[in-house]
């Protein structure tokens, strides 16, 4: 006796096979377009810092120039170092990017709050996507 493979069902959810195997590339799609969308929030962020260091130099605003840079190099090391993170623990990679759209401390690190404050007085707006001054 001969089988296909669209005719061998599945006993609990009496879908075909090939049909479950579609399921599981779009589930890995979604987490692979995820992963993109986390990594260009994460750069936003940078770009956010890289504009929040400019400023701050031309206005030579030494303070604000070194937390901007450092913010910003620390949102790099993040995208890198949680891009291979991610890959690695695949299962895991759907729960961990809804939490880091659902807490934005995950994003980027939290700062003391004298460096909000500061960052808030120095030029008015403060970007919720960064953590920077811009």
């Amino acid at each position: 006796m001969e089988w296909h493979v669209d005719e061998l069902v599945h006993p609990i959810i009496g879908e075909p096979k090939s049909q479950q195997m579609s399921y599981s590339m779009l589930s890995m799609l979604s987490m692979l377009s995820m992963l993109s969308m986390l990594s260009m929030l994460s750069m936003l962020s940078v770009l956010s810092n890289a504009i929040h260091a400019i400023h701050a130099i031309r206005a030579i605003h030494a303070i604000h120039a070194i937390r901007a840079i450092r913010a910003m190099v620390r949102d790099v090391t993040y995208i890198w170092g949680n891009k291979s993170r991610l890959t690695r623990h695949i299962p895991q990679a759907q729960t961990l990017g809804l939490r880091l759209f659902q807490n934005r401390e995950y994003i980027t690190e939290p700062r003391a709050d004298e460096d909000v404050a500061s960052l808030q007085r120095g030029s008015g707006m403060f970007l919720s996507t960064g953590g920077a001054a811009v």
